[in-house]
């Protein structure tokens, strides 16, 4: 996303795209790695606080989540009928 900024920047600019600011290219590149990283550690963070939250619910409330009966492939699936 920063490299493709700095591209746009150039076309608006009307600036060859690929060879004119490569410092800056360099730059946009820079941020838009640390800005997705700490975005995806964020993201990470938030969805394992919801997993241990939702965990420790359920080993709180055991009474609400029954253990479901186990099923073979052959209660899930329907026959099969060839058409010929």
């Amino acid at each position: 996303m920063g490299w493709c900024t700095a591209m746009i920047h150039n076309c608006l600019n009307r600036r060859p795209a690929l060879k004119s600011g490569v410092h800056r290219q360099v730059l946009m590149t820079s941020i838009g790695w640390f800005v997705g990283y700490h975005l995806t550690k964020w993201e990470n963070y938030t969805n394992a606080r919801r997993d241990r939250d939702m965990t420790q619910y359920m080993r709180l409330h055991p009474e609400e989540f029954h253990p479901q009966e186990k099923k073979t492939y052959a209660e899930i699936l329907e026959d099969f009928h060839p058409i010929r």
